[in-house]
């Protein structure tokens, strides 16, 4: 299947042509689009191209909501099971966007991860699922407006 670009500048793409439309909707969080973004841009720094599997998903809360993307960098789980530095790279990228966009607090009272921890062995599980990804999301409580979340 051939990636559809979305931003070829920022080297981001999309998994399919209704995903292009989902970017370009205003109905898509703009902190959600500001983070995929800034993912692209680290992912490419890293060489790798950014691609977003997921935005809406009515069977899905927050991806119902149009807070979440689900976005990939590597074309497949082999690019992890032959590379040991690889889980390491992309927790890098997770920690580096955490540290710069604030999910928020929990309902349990807890700072929560803009991107939670990667699980590469349950993306294996998944059958669903063709390669590893990140799953940005954004709170509730985050404004549509500015730059909310952004450290």
């Amino acid at each position: 299947m051939a990636l559809v670009p979305i931003d070829q500048d920022l080297n981001l793409f999309a998994k399919q042509d209704a995903i292009v439309s989902q970017w370009h909707s205003p109905k898509l969080h703009p902190l959600a689009k500001k983070i995929a973004i800034a993912l692209a841009q680290y992912c490419a720094w890293h060489g790798r191209p950014a691609i977003i599997n997921s935005i809406y998903r009515s069977d899905d809360g927050i991806h119902e909501a149009w807070r979440a993307l689900d976005v990939r960098c590597r074309s497949s789980l082999t690019d992890i099971e032959n590379n040991t530095d690889a889980f390491q790279e992309d927790e890098l990228i997770r920690r580096k966007i955490n540290e710069r966009f604030v999910y928020g607090i929990g309902g349990d009272g807890r700072q929560r991860d803009t991107i939670p921890p990667l699980n590469h062995k349950a993306a294996q599980k998944k059958q669903s699922v063709t390669a590893p990804h990140f799953h940005l999301q954004v709170s509730p409580t985050a404004p549509r407006g500015g730059g909310g979340g952004a450290r």
